[in-house]
């Protein structure tokens, strides 16, 4: 019988997969499709001479972004004998699925080949000889390490024991559900202790004062002058330093203004936030003088260059690159480069063996390069900051200067979480940003669909009256009555809220320090949420209790009081009320209305009963009777 083959596209990289000798595929017989390819020892990508038995897999030549090689290169040559296949069944299956990106297999393989190490250490030398006690003495000393690598030790081992109990015969059933069960205690309130901190300014503006002399310094390095012009625009936009590598000269578009000036925007190819890999979208951000005076800099130094490569990139490195293929330049190469250019930079101001203390936030890396310890002779360590605190820098500029955060999300391309909810500066003639968000939730109110929680401070009352004077009917013009009520009042989306000015066609005061105040800590008056809002307050005072146990465990009474007292707040405020309205429209529409509606809120719904223990247990929470057991019991509910 003939066969038909199945041939499936890799986006990660620039291969497709053919499956042999299989007329169709599932998840049913992905083993025989391995025992198949150990056969034939031949993996069918399109490309290249992939065998099983290699002791490595390189798909670095296969990509068309600003990947790190490294990151595409899988070694199996450190792996225990015992699990090597089991390792690249996992690698290939993970790949076939086409679903992670590539980075993201290699981190898993790296920590799985760690973890295999430890197992063949333990006298265990099969998958199914790994009990789940020994798997959790192995996250328990991650855990020592830090709870960031205990966490991601525990997702690959997740990762792992799903793909194989999904593929292939497992009898360790009750192993794998105490994996699953197992969680990382505190991760997230670590997670948040640890975010990348932004650039002082006695670094920051010294630093950009001599990136703007060398890039204007015709007599510099040109190679130096392209690095300076690389910091000036990454600072600039808070651009991730491998879209910025990825520039090309056609990136530039320019706009005239209604007062006749001219506003310049930067195209860029990004694949943060696109699903798949060798994909990626193409995103605009506007560019100031500063980036666009680099961005011209750059164009000019390299033209010849450019010409005689036959590539159109921005940013070309040095002389030494004589190879087109070379280009995107990965960070990973470009990292040598910065950290010879910023050791120069120690003629403008102090940045070689400087104290730990001299610049908040900027580590001193320690020096071992010989080309730099051979010009600086008695060079120790170098003040170096991440590429990525630029980004944050920018983000941090922007938002204190009052860009809402919608424009900040939109244009600066996946942020951080730390800036996932959006600030919008409100004006009579523009009162928000968001017409179509204000314009739903005021049709929400106004047809009764959801109550409205929080201080109304006669906001009801006010609307009722607008409807009544203009003779509207809420039936028949109900978009009418919200499209003029979102002109006349403002409305900006907040994380677990809404914050609405009572007052019809007046702006919040946003230049006064006690509104910046009530804006920033979520304690303004104007703050009002609705029941499908709940996830988002169960997850806050969640991640309290977290923050309470860790700091209870280190002795940290005062800030154990102050987190106390926060929990009860949320609770008392937002989560419980909350919670009782849900109660509400769970009895008024049942399970299934809502969670159509509401998928979000699907986690919620299910686990009302286990939830509101939860809620009942946090409410009573004193701190003077807080013990270890106790916030191990509550941590578990």
């Amino acid at each position: 019988m003939e066969t038909k083959a199945i041939t499936i596209s890799i986006s990660d990289f620039n291969l497709d997969f053919t499956y042999p000798n299989h007329s169709e595929t599932s998840a049913n017989d992905s083993s025989d499709l391995i025992e198949t390819i150990k056969k034939l020892d031949k993996i069918p990508f399109n490309k290249g001479d992939f065998y099983y038995s290699d002791s490595s897999w390189d798909f670095s030549s296969y990509t068309m972004l600003n990947i790190r090689k490294d990151n595409l290169k899988f070694n199996f040559m450190s792996c225990p004998d015992s699990f090597v296949c089991d390792l690249k069944n996992f690698v290939l299956l993970r790949i076939l699925e086409n679903k992670a990106k590539i980075q993201s297999i290699n981190k898993e393989f790296l920590l799985l080949n760690n973890f295999f190490k430890y197992a063949e250490n333990n006298n265990c030398f099969t998958i199914e000889e790994i009990p789940f006690n020994k798997i959790y003495n192995y996250l328990q000393e991650k855990r020592g390490q830090s709870i960031t690598l205990e966490q991601a030790a525990l997702s690959a081992i997740k990762s792992f024991f799903k793909t194989y109990k999904s593929n292939f015969i497992n009898p360790l059933d009750v192993s794998i559900n105490e994996i699953f069960k197992y969680k990382v205690s505190g991760f997230v309130a670590t997670k948040n202790n640890n975010k990348i901190p932004d650039i002082p300014k006695n670094f920051f503006n010294p630093f950009m004062s001599a990136c703007l002399k060398i890039a204007n310094d015709n007599t510099k390095d040109t190679h130096q002058r392209a690095i300076a012009c690389f910091y000036i625009i990454i600072s600039q936009t808070g651009l991730r330093s491998s879209e910025c590598l990825s520039i090309d000269v056609d990136g530039l578009e320019s706009a005239y203004l209604s007062n006749n000036n001219i506003a310049y925007y930067l195209n860029y190819k990004t694949w943060k936030n696109v699903q798949g890999n060798d994909k990626y979208s193409t995103q605009t951000t506007y560019i100031n003088e500063l980036s666009k005076k680099a961005f011209d800099i750059l164009v000019d130094i390299y033209k010849e260059d450019r010409d005689k490569l036959g590539v159109k990139y921005l940013y070309l490195g040095s002389k030494k690159r004589i190879n087109s293929g070379n280009y995107p330049i990965d960070t990973h190469e470009f990292y040598r480069s910065q950290i010879n250019f910023i050791a120069n930079l120690n003629e403008y101001f102090p940045v070689i063996n400087v104290d730990d203390n001299t610049y908040e936030g900027i580590d001193n890396k320690r020096i071992t390069e010989k080309y730099l310890k051979n010009k600086y002779p008695d060079i120790k360590t170098i003040a170096v900051p991440k590429n990525h605190q630029f980004r944050v820098h920018a983000c941090t500029e922007l938002y204190n200067k009052g860009v809402p955060l919608k424009y900040i999300q939109k244009f600066m391309s996946h942020l951080s979480e730390s800036m996932t909810s959006y600030y919008i500066r409100t004006s009579p003639n523009q009162p928000q940003e968001d017409m179509q968000f204000a314009t739903d939730t005021l049709k929400k109110i106004v047809q009764g669909e959801v109550k409205l929680l929080g201080p109304s401070n006669g906001l009801i009352d006010k609307i009722k009256e607008f409807i009544e004077e203009n003779n509207y009917n809420v039936k028949t013009d109900i978009d009418e009555i919200c499209a003029s009520l979102a002109k006349k009042i403002p409305i900006r989306q907040k994380t677990g809220g809404v914050c609405i000015k009572s007052s019809m066609l007046r702006d919040c005061a946003v230049d006064a320090k006690t509104n910046e105040f009530y804006c920033a800590y979520n304690v303004c008056p104007n703050i009002f949420h609705f029941f499908y809002m709940v996830n988002v307050s169960y997850r806050q005072a969640k991640e309290l209790v977290e923050t309470i146990k860790i700091n209870f465990t280190y002795g940290f009474e005062t800030q154990v009081q102050k987190e106390v007292n926060m929990l009860q707040n949320i609770i008392n405020k937002k989560l419980e009320p909350e919670f009782i309205e849900l109660k509400n429209m769970l009895d008024k529409k049942g399970e299934d209305a809502i969670i159509a509606e509401y998928p979000d809120l699907e986690e919620i719904v299910l686990k009302y009963e286990e939830i509101k223990k939860e809620i009942d247990e946090w409410k009573n929470l004193k701190p003077s009777e807080i013990n270890l057991e106790r916030l191990a019991r509550i941590m578990i509910v």
